[in-house]
C-alpha cells in the first residue's frame, strides 16, 4: 500500500510485482519510461488516480481486478489484462499507439472516452460485458486511427456516445448462450445518441440476441450486420453507407427508418418480418423473406436504370 498522498514518480520505470495480495496505490503515478505491474494467484490493483507515463502501460492480474480511479494516459501503448476479474477505468484512456484490454472471465468498463491516438483499440471478454462511456452524440467516446475490434464471447457490449476511426474499420462481435426476450436479450447496443462513424467498413455480428443502433451509422465502405440462431436488428435512425449494406437473421426481425447505400441493398430474414421506410440504392435493392413479411414503404432506386428491387424468398 502506497499511503496517503503516496505519489509514484520515476525518470525512468515503474514496476510493481505481487503474488496473492494486492496492490494499492493511492495517488498519481508518472514516469519518463514504462510502468508494469504483475500480480501472480490472487490479488487486485488498485490505482485511485492517474497513470500517465511516456512509455508503455502494462497491468496484468491472475485472479484479480483492475481499478483505475481517473485517467490513463500514455505516450505509446496501453495494455490490461485479467484472467478471472474486472477492468474498470473511472474516466479516460488515451494512448499514443493502440490500447488492448482482455479478460477471460470479467467486464470491462470505461466510464467515459478510450482514445488510440495512432493505433488500434482492442476489447475482447471472454465471460463478461463491454461498457464504454456516458457521452453524447458528438463526443468522440470510442475512437481509434486504425482499427476498432470489440468482441465478447459471453455477454454484452454497451457504448454511450461516438464510435469511429479515422482510416480502418470498426468491428463488433457477441454471443450469448441462450436468447432472452426484451431488453435482456440486447446483445450490441449503442444507446441514447450511439453514433458510428467508420473510414472503412462497419460489422457487427450477434449470436442468441438482438444488435440495436439508436443514433446514425456512416460507413465510408461496407455496413454488415447479421444475427445467428436468434436475434433482431434494429436501426432507430438513418444509415449511410459509400458501399453496401447488408443485414441478416437467422430468427429474428429486421427494423428501420432510412437506408441509404452507394452499392447495393441486401436485407434478409429467413424467420422474421422487415421493416423499414425507406431503402435507396444506386444499384439493386434485395429484399429476402422467409416465413416473415415485410412492410417495406418506399423502395427507391436511383442513379442507374438497369438497377431495381428485388423480392425473394428465402
Amino acid at each position: 500500500i502506497i499511503g496517503q498522498y503516496g505519489e509514484l514518480v520515476s525518470g525512468r520505470d515503474i514496476t510493481l510485482e505481487g503474488q496473492n495480495g494486492d496492490i494499492h496505490v493511492t495517488d498519481d503515478i508518472k514516469a519518463k519510461r514504462n510502468i508494469n505491474t504483475t500480480i501472480l494467484e490472487q490479488g487486485s490493483l488498485y490505482f485511485d488516480t492517474d497513470i500517465d507515463v511516456t512509455g508503455d502501460v502494462n497491468l496484468q492480474t491472475t485472479r484479480g481486478d483492475i481499478n483505475i480511479g481517473h485517467n490513463v494516459t500514455s505516450d505509446k501503448s496501453i495494455k490490461m489484462e485479467t484472467g478471472t476479474g474486472d477492468i474498470n477505468i473511472g474516466n479516460k484512456v488515451t494512448a499514443a499507439d493502440s490500447v488492448l484490454f482482455n479478460t477471460v472471465h470479467g467486464d470491462i468498463s470505461i466510464d467515459n472516452t478510450v482514445t488510440a491516438q495512432e493505433g488500434n483499440i482492442q476489447a475482447h471478454a471472454g465471460q463478461g460485458d463491454i461498457t464504454i462511456g456516458d457521452n453524447g452524440p458528438t463526443e468522440d467516446t470510442v475512437t481509434a486511427h486504425k482499427n476498432i475490434s470489440l468482441v465478447t464471447d459471453d455477454g454484452k457490449i454497451y457504448i454511450y456516445g461516438k464510435t469511429s476511426t479515422k482510416e480502418e474499420d470498426i468491428y463488433l462481435s457477441v454471443a450469448n448462450k441462450h436468447f432472452a426476450e426484451g431488453e435482456d436479450g440486447r446483445l450490441i447496443i449503442f444507446d441514447h445518441n450511439g453514433v458510428i462513424d467508420s473510414a472503412r467498413s462497419v460489422e457487427l455480428q450477434g449470436t442468441n440476441g438482438d444488435i440495436h443502433v439508436t443514433d446514425e451509422i456512416k460507413a465510408a465502405l461496407n455496413l454488415d450486420v447479421k444475427t445467428t440462431s436468434q436475434g433482431n436488428i434494429y436501426f432507430d435512425r438513418a444509415v449511410d453507407s459509400a458501399g453496401n449494406v447488408s443485414a441478416e437473421t437467422d430468427t429474428g426481425n429486421i427494423t428501420a427508418s432510412r437506408v441509404n447505400a452507394a452499392g447495393n441493398v441486401s436485407l434478409a430474414a429467413k424467420r422474421g418480418d422487415i421493416n423499414f421506410a425507406s431503402a435507396q440504392a444506386k444499384n439493386d435493392v434485395t429484399i429476402q423473406i422467409g416465413t416473415g413479411n415485410s412492410n417495406l414503404l418506399q423502395a427507391l432506386v436511383r442513379y442507374r436504370k438497369q438497377s431495381a428491387v428485388h423480392w425473394q424468398t428465402v
